[in-house]
């Protein structure tokens, strides 16, 4: 029997025999053609075959266990299941890159036993707090994440038990919002260092509330008249929703389009070419806006927008509605703003118990009450 490959044998002009050894069995099987018989040994080297006693059979892989032994493995699974590949999911993108900085800084190709432990976990969140000066509130953002991949490595017998993470305490949300003459201030002055295309970005994101990387993303279809459509694929919470455009944000809009039609694929894009350009003006705003401090940051324009609604008598179901908020939790941070719709409340309370004049309603008589001694 001339032997042509590694236990691949010539039995005659046209019958190859394959013999294998899987799972301490031996394989032997004949095939008509060289191609056959080189193809199923491949599938016996990559595991897709077993043998059962003397004889063989395939394995489907529709059915088999997926292989999860790196902390990228175990990422790319647990956003499938729980994340990007859940509809009931909230905020898929920030629940996954938040996963993701992790695997980034434990190593993708580390195992998941040796990431997913305790003390890695701890160093990682100090390494976040001292390096990054990460506040309370996004140590537990992380915390979260980092959660679901320890549940899923444990519920699929990856690691033994599950790590305990102790909850930050997170500080109060913050409270600074632009008043008017500040934003005009801001405006004038980014105009005055020259920079018009951020002075027109400001008044966008004063007007619309949406973030400063929604804002980055847009494209020119997402704009239809005086309407700017937020797609699922550009919101931090994977939600469309649809604003109505003030004149100033529409005239924004427009004087970017005159200039950047051509050379960017929407109004702002410009901004997200050149992160830094925009960094070092705010820098150079707040050095020449004195009363501009730490708590004065480009998301304070969104800040500035919620308050103002509420301020001004709106709903905060319908202000949850255009900031795009998954929950309304977030929209009630706002209540805050408007204290004076809740001293209407005490009116119309005392509407109700006002009585008119010195007129006094007599006492209903009921004659059950009148009973003999």
């Amino acid at each position: 029997m001339e032997k042509i490959k590694k236990c691949i044998y010539k039995r005659g002009p046209s019958s190859f025999q394959v013999k294998v050894v899987a799972n301490g069995t031996k394989i032997s099987r004949a095939f008509p053609t060289l191609e056959l018989a080189e193809s199923f040994l491949e599938e016996c080297k990559s595991g897709c075959w077993v043998a059962i006693g003397r004889s063989s059979r395939r394995i489907d892989k529709r059915f088999e266990k997926p292989r999860i032994r790196t902390l990228y493995e175990l990422l790319v699974y647990v956003d499938k299941k729980r994340w990007h590949g859940n509809p009931d999911c909230k905020a898929p993108r920030s629940l996954a890159g938040n996963a993701r900085r992790f695997v980034e800084w434990a190593g993708g190709n580390t195992r998941v036993q040796q990431a997913l432990n305790e003390w890695a976990i701890a160093r990682f969140i100090e390494d976040r707090e001292r390096l990054q000066k990460n506040s309370g509130s996004t140590i537990n953002r992380y915390r979260a994440s980092i959660s679901a991949l320890i549940t899923e490595a444990h519920r699929l017998g990856l690691i033994v038990g599950k790590p305990q993470v102790a909850k930050r305490r997170e500080g109060p949300a913050r409270k600074r919002i632009f008043s008017v003459d500040e934003e005009e201030q801001i405006l004038k002055t980014t105009r005055a260092y020259g920079r018009d295309d951020h002075a027109e970005l400001f008044a966008f994101l004063a007007d619309t509330g949406c973030r400063p990387g929604e804002a980055q993303k847009l494209t020119w279809s997402d704009f239809e008249g005086n309407k700017v459509h937020f797609e699922a694929g550009i919101t931090k919470n994977s939600t469309r929703r649809t604003l109505t455009m003030t004149p100033r944000a529409a005239a924004a809009v427009n004087v970017m389009r005159e200039k950047y039609s051509d050379m960017y694929d929407g109004p702002f894009a410009w901004a997200l070419v050149d992160l830094r350009a925009t960094r070092v003006l705010w820098s150079a705003l707040r050095y020449h806006l004195k009363w501009m401090g730490k708590d004065c940051i480009i998301y304070t324009f969104r800040h500035t927008c919620a308050s103002r609604l509420v301020q001004r008598g709106i709903d905060l179901y319908r202000v949850q509605i255009w900031m795009g908020h998954s929950v309304p939790q977030m929209t009630q941070r706002y209540a805050k703003f408007a204290p004076d719709q809740l001293s209407e409340l005490a009116s119309v309370l005392a509407a109700g118990n006002d009585t008119p004049g010195d007129d006094t309603k007599p006492v209903p008589h009921h004659p059950q009450d009148e009973r003999e001694d």
